[in-house]
């Protein structure tokens, strides 16, 4: 992996962690990845995970909205976010997920 990539998917993480809102999260949880949708990168990764997520049931698509300043920063913040539950998936480690209900989106993901 080129340095270039590695400070890009730096700078995603770090804007992914800024942009997160402010607003309380409905749910924090473990749970292992039972799927990963790759149609509508860089703006949204789907993903399904195998515990309930708040009011999202088990199995049901939870959102991932890429965020940052620029398009370069949400590709990197998509790739990174990818690349996390692509390897959770894999490998069978579980992540964790901050998320709110209304539309079952996630607002943090990590390698647990």
């Amino acid at each position: 992996m080129s340095m270039k990539l590695k400070a890009g998917l730096a700078a995603g993480l770090i804007v992914a962690a800024a942009s997160v809102p402010t607003q309380a999260q409905d749910w924090i949880i473990t749970s292992k990845v039972t799927f990963v949708e790759a149609t509508y990168v860089p703006a949204t990764i789907l993903f399904k995970l195998d515990t309930d997520a708040g009011t999202c049931p088990a199995g049901s698509l939870i959102f991932w909205n890429a965020g940052g300043a620029s398009e370069a920063i949400r590709i990197a913040n998509a790739q990174a976010v990818f690349s996390l539950l692509v390897t959770a998936k894999s490998t069978g480690q579980t992540v964790g997920v901050y998320g709110v209900n209304s539309g079952c989106v996630a607002s943090v993901v990590t390698l647990r």
